[in-house]
């Protein structure tokens, strides 16, 4: 089937390849929010993939090797479904639907680091899998002060459920350090919302000016 016109996913995409460092930000931002916004925790949606006595605990036995990334891969998958229904697939940027080509470098990252050594730990600096998290307020504090508050726009729409942040182009996704003040900018926006009550924060994709 192919994308509807104004999909984020159908237009074309110019983003260059991102360092590292920024992939593994992105990854690590994503297993964050997802874990926080389960039920045990902010509540913002239903499914428990991260919980330790639940979904991981699934996880683990399909997943012996690598149950850690294989949560983490699928509760990214749900989340993306999550934001593209209550975003009525609308052209948007959300945490967890960026650029296509962003999107497949992420992929290939996830499919490297599931084959390496390194554990999921290393990389998120928190232990999410802790059944005593710290607060969301503290876990969101790992986020360096390069984000700036958030534009002072209200929750604009459908009974307070979306968050929009601005606007981007594709002239946004071409390096690096550009890339950087997007991501933790909506991952730092999730804290706006109160528990059970998600405002998923979006950038509207601005098709002038380059395409994403």
């Amino acid at each position: 089937m192919v994308d509807a016109p104004d999909s984020p996913r159908s237009v074309t995409d110019k983003t260059k390849a991102p360092t590292i460092a920024v992939v593994d930000e992105i990854i690590r931002f994503r297993a964050i929010i997802a874990r926080y916004g389960e039920p045990d925790q902010m509540g913002w949606w239903t499914h428990d993939t991260l919980q330790p006595d639940s979904g991981m605990f699934v996880a683990k036995r399909l997943f012996p090797r690598t149950y850690q990334w294989a949560a983490i891969e699928l509760a990214t998958a749900a989340l993306t479904m999550h934001d593209s229904q209550r975003l009525n697939h609308r052209s948007a940027i959300t945490l967890f639907i960026l650029p296509p080509s962003l999107e497949r470098i992420i992929d290939l990252r996830l499919r490297e680091l599931k084959r390496s050594s390194e554990s999921l730990g290393t990389l998120l600096n928190i232990d999410i899998f802790n059944t005593n998290l710290p607060k969301f307020t503290d876990a969101l504090s790992c986020i360096p002060d390069t984000y700036m508050a958030a534009e002072k726009e209200p929750i604009d729409e459908a009974a307070g459920t979306l968050l929009r942040l601005g606007k981007l182009s594709g002239l946004d996704f071409t390096e690096s350090e550009k890339i950087k003040p997007i991501v933790r900018k909506l991952t730092r926006a999730y804290g706006r919302s109160p528990r059970g009550a998600l405002a998923i924060p979006y950038y509207a994709i601005n098709h002038i000016g380059g395409h994403l």
